[in-house]
């Protein structure tokens, strides 16, 4: 379009052109005003009009044209200087069996961190990973790893990922971190997969989509020790720094929920989780920028998120479980901090109430109390002398049950099914003591029993057989209990050496008395030892030539009584060492 048609005209018609007048020549111009001549008021008010029309002209081209550089800018700085916030990746494991504690509150942690993800203007993105995939090596994260490469929606690059990690951390016999995946055997290190395995897995330095910026967020560090794996210290902490440097990672930065020697702790009254992870979220949503050593530029950085995750954890254990735990940022001396997202906080600064645990969890208390309970009676049973692998697997039951009672409503499903599992062993152990043990000697039957129970079935017996010696009564004998008859025999025939008529009663009172209790076997049962002793000298022996030498028949059950008790220690450990004694003795 020309000049003069974008121009407003003048009120005489054409820019500089006079308008034609009907009475003069055409194309003869109209004199102006001459010098020092007043133009009239029709004309003044003409080229105000035209001045008024042109400076709103410019000035509506000046506006659009710094609102389109303002745009030209905005498009630049978003593109290339705007602060990239991360995408965020969890991942908490818990079905790691009864073999090692709870990884408690791991999944109601990540639960809680999966609300800032909603918020799309405070991250990037969020994404949870409840379980890995079944392997025994780092490809078990190959499920992360690939979400975390793959290119994002937006053509924009994705610049900085924050990746956190909850499982149950060890150190090898090299001193070096390893995490536990439920593959693994806690026995045995060759199954535990190093850390750097797994940041090299994660974070390929041969991947183009790799992020320039990782923030590696390590809550594992649940147990301090334990003794019933061999854990007497977990220095998993000790060498993160060292793990660091051997992964050779740029742009790696770790954020340990521990210093060394310390433990990880959880909150089950009142964060609902771990101290770490709760104030990680806090932190997160903006607290970190809004408190000291945080600017308040509505920015969440790794700097800002550690500094406060560090004071508070620090200050609740300390105020609420008499312990130190600090957390700690594992970074290079060149770090350069980066943003995390962006701080929407409202000022949230209170902790939340307290729950009632005991009226919360009753059902779970009642069901291990009655386990309990059960434990006390099968412990006056010595049933680990009969199975000691049973016994041991029940009480570590025990201790696992309390554990996961406080570890969290994700543990519930495993809480219920290790509660029948344990009923199950303690129904096992209570039939496995004295079932099963009359193919063994009497010592070891008897063990099992009660000794006051015990004392009285055979004073009831005693009396009825003083009465009448080597009369056999079979509807008495239904009601006598069999250890206790067959302690009684084997007394007697001790002190009365010389097989007759009397020993015969005896062993058809063993043989007719009742079980001590209806899950014991039933008629017929391999005999005693010493009852199948008793047998064979009534069976071979010369009645002649026994009454002839009473003392040696005395010396042989004496002799077999010996042994029996060599043979079953109160300790079943003690066998191991005293087998080849007994063994030559048999012999």
């Amino acid at each position: 379009m020309s000049q003069e048609g974008s121009q407003p005209r003048p009120p005489g018609g054409r820019p500089g052109q006079a308008r034609a007048d009907w009475r003069a020549k055409p194309g003869k111009p109209t004199p102006g005003v001459q010098p020092g001549r007043q133009a009239a008021a029709w004309q003044q008010r003409g080229d105000r009009a035209y001045q008024s029309a042109v400076r709103w002209y410019r000035i509506k081209l000046a506006g659009f044209s710094l609102a389109a550089l303002a745009l030209v800018a905005l498009f630049v700085w978003w593109m290339f200087f705007r602060p990239r916030i991360a995408t965020f990746f969890a991942v908490a494991v818990i079905d790691y069996g009864t073999s090692v504690p709870p990884n408690a509150w791991a999944r109601e942690d990540v639960e809680r961190l999966a609300d800032i993800g909603i918020d799309r203007e405070r991250i990037a993105f969020f994404r949870k990973f409840d379980h890995l995939q079944v392997a025994t090596d780092a490809s078990a994260f190959d499920d992360l790893r690939d979400a975390i490469l793959r290119p994002p929606a937006t053509f924009r690059r994705r610049d900085t990922v924050v990746v956190y990690l909850s499982l149950h951390g060890v150190a090898d016999e090299h001193g070096m971190p390893c995490l536990l995946l439920p593959t693994s055997s806690p026995y045995d290190s060759k199954t535990w997969v190093p850390l750097v395995e797994v940041l090299r897995r994660l974070f390929p330095a041969s991947e183009p989509n790799t992020p320039r910026n990782k923030l590696v967020i390590l809550d594992c560090n649940r147990m301090d020790s334990n003794w019933r794996l061999g854990l007497l210290y977990n220095s998993f902490s000790d060498n993160l720094e060292k793990a660091r440097l051997e992964a050779d990672i740029p742009g790696l930065v770790l954020l340990n929920s521990t210093s060394p020697g310390q433990v990880g702790w959880t909150s089950p009254e009142q964060l609902q989780g771990s101290v770490f992870g709760f104030f990680v979220h806090r932190g997160l949503l903006g607290a970190a920028d809004q408190e000291e050593p945080g600017n308040r530029d509505n920015r969440v950085t790794v700097r800002e998120l550690a500094a406060y995750v560090t004071k508070h954890v620090r200050q609740w254990v300390r105020e609420y479980r008499g312990d130190e735990q600090q957390p700690m940022l594992i970074a290079p001396e060149e770090f350069r901090d980066f943003t995390l997202g962006y701080a929407k906080y409202r000022g949230e600064t209170e902790l939340p109430p307290r729950v009632d645990l005991l009226g919360e969890k009753a059902l779970a208390w009642s069901a291990l109390g009655e386990l309990w309970d059960r434990h006390a009676q099968l412990y006056k049973q010595a049933p680990w002398a009969s199975d000691p692998l049973g016994w041991e697997e029940f009480q570590q039951k025990l201790l696992w049950l309390e554990q996961a009672a406080l570890a969290g409503p994700a543990y519930q499903p495993a809480f219920d099914q290790a509660r029948e599992e344990a009923g199950r062993l303690a129904d096992r152990l209570g039939r496995s003591v004295g079932q099963g043990v009359f193919g063994c000697n009497l010592l070891l039957a008897l063990r099992g029993r009660e000794a006051a129970q015990l004392d009285k079935d055979r004073t009831y017996f005693r009396q009825a057989w003083d009465k009448v010696p080597g009369k056999f009564d079979p509807k008495f004998a239904a009601t006598c209990r069999r250890l206790a008859v067959a302690k009684e025999a084997w007394d007697w025939c001790r002190a009365n050496p010389v097989p007759d008529a009397r020993w015969d009663a005896l062993l058809h009172y063993v043989e007719a008395a009742r079980p001590e209790s209806p899950a014991d076997p039933q008629p017929p049962v391999p005999p005693l030892l010493e009852v199948h002793f008793l047998r064979l000298l009534r069976a071979h022996l010369d009645p002649e030539v026994v009454r002839a030498n009473a003392d040696v028949v005395r010396t042989a059950l004496a002799v077999r009584h010996q042994a029996e008790q060599a043979a079953t220690p109160f300790d079943p450990r003690v066998q191991y060492a005293i087998q080849p004694l007994v063994d030559r003795g048999d012999a």
